[in-house]
């Protein structure tokens, strides 16, 4: 279960942020038995409007593993270009090991990424 949310601050800086809960199960291997693996996920991010048609972003990401008692943090950069009014695509890095989905338990979420956004 997550919610996401962002604020128009002014014509050139855009706020959000995203919280989420997970309930599951996993297991190591086929053979052995599941256990709990509850997480919380929060993150923030501020966009700032660029130049025509372009965006900049920063997000802040912390994941909180419940059985484990450990938290992850991360962060990313990245810089858009809108494709019309709906579109945009997006180019770049993430520091850390968290994503900001909450079904991959994966922790190699480090490194260059292409991302498109589109809205409706």
């Amino acid at each position: 279960l997550s919610a996401e949310a962002s604020y128009d601050l002014n014509r050139d800086w855009t706020l959000g942020g995203k919280i989420g809960f997970r309930l599951s199960e996993t297991a190591p291997d086929r053979i052995s038995a599941f256990t709990q693996n509850n997480a919380a996920l929060a993150v923030v991010n501020a966009r700032y409007h660029l130049l025509h048609n372009w965006d900049a972003l920063i997000e802040v990401r912390a994941m909180r593993f419940e059985q484990s008692d450990t938290t992850e943090v991360g962060a990313l950069g990245a810089l858009y270009r809108h494709i019309g009014p709906n579109v945009m695509l997006g180019v770049g890095y993430s520091f850390g090991t968290v994503s900001s989905d909450l079904t991959d338990i994966d922790t190699t979420e480090n490194g260059a990424f292409i991302n498109l956004v589109t809205q409706f």
